[in-house]
């Protein structure tokens, strides 16, 4: 299905498969994907400020060139997928699976939280990459 350049903020996908979607361009900001399966997803130069991707299957999806700043991605599964280009402040990544992270170098890392919103544990710069490269390298 192809959602490009929608302005889908403040949706909800909750527990929806939206398997092969293009979101290209698209304004998801405060979007809620709990529980969703969106795999091989396309969110290239996506806005996803604030959305929430608790417990989420995001796997083999591409978020290159996407605003990330406060997206909340506890539990999810970001297996294989591509950051390439994108900006993360104060990422939410509790919980979440990075196998294969792909396109880290390329990605621009402000901030991510491994903590909850409630008590944030924030990393910053380098330490915030090297945390997910670390976790990027454990299959799960």
């Amino acid at each position: 299905m192809d959602m490009s350049s929608s302005l889908l903020c403040s949706s909800t996908f909750k527990n929806t498969t939206l398997i092969n979607v293009d979101f290209y361009k698209a304004d998801l900001s405060y979007t809620d994907f709990t529980n969703a399966n969106a795999q091989t997803v396309r969110f290239a130069k996506t806005d996803c400020s604030e959305a929430i991707f608790i417990k989420a299957n995001l796997e083999n999806s591409k978020l290159i060139a996407c605003s990330l700043y406060l997206t909340d991605f506890q539990n999810a599964n970001l297996k294989n997928v591509d950051i390439s280009s994108s900006s993360f402040e104060e990422t939410l990544l509790k919980g979440t699976t990075l196998a294969g992270i792909k396109g880290l170098e390329e990605a621009f890392i402000k901030s991510i939280n491994i903590g909850t919103p409630e008590e944030p544990i924030i990393l910053t710069g380098k330490e915030a990459r090297k945390w997910i490269q670390n976790h990027s390298l454990n299959i799960e």
